[in-house]
């Protein structure tokens, strides 16, 4: 069987499949991703350990869901036009792991996709997002 190419947003020094789709499409992920490298980095020396990388939980936790997602989507006045990228880049990043899927969607689903399947925020999901919308509904239900 032929090897698979690599995704064109895989890096030579990888945060993980999740890591690098946000690296690459998301920009402003970055700053929040050098905290998170910072920490693990901190946390290595302090006791004494291997690094240990990134976990796609906690990317889709403290590099989308509290730093990018929910402040945008609390926002007032909310810029619809960058929830809008938000929402696109979730409903990419869940669609980036084929079956069967265990880290990426995962992490996804507890942090981003439950998250948005709230009365405040589902609504906005299903008008600036219908197809995310809809991968909300199929995988958490109504």
């Amino acid at each position: 069987m032929p090897e698979q190419p690599s995704p064109p947003w895989k890096m030579q020094w990888s945060i993980g499949l999740l890591g690098d789709f946000l690296w690459m499409n998301l920009p402003e992920s970055r700053p929040f991703f050098a905290e998170r490298i910072a920490a693990e980095v901190e946390e290595a020396i302090e006791l004494d350990r291997e690094l240990q990388p990134v976990q796609p939980m906690d990317t889709a936790r403290d590099v989308l869901w509290y730093p990018l997602i929910q402040p945008a989507l609390d926002a007032d006045p909310m810029d619809e036009e960058w929830v809008s990228r938000l929402l696109r880049v979730v409903r990419e990043a869940w669609e980036l792991e084929p079956l069967p899927w265990e880290d990426t969607r995962y992490g996804l689903r507890v942090y981003v996709l439950e998250n948005l399947d709230v009365p405040d925020y589902l609504p906005i999901v299903e008008r600036l997002d219908p197809a995310l919308y809809a991968a909300i509904r199929k995988e958490i239900g109504s």
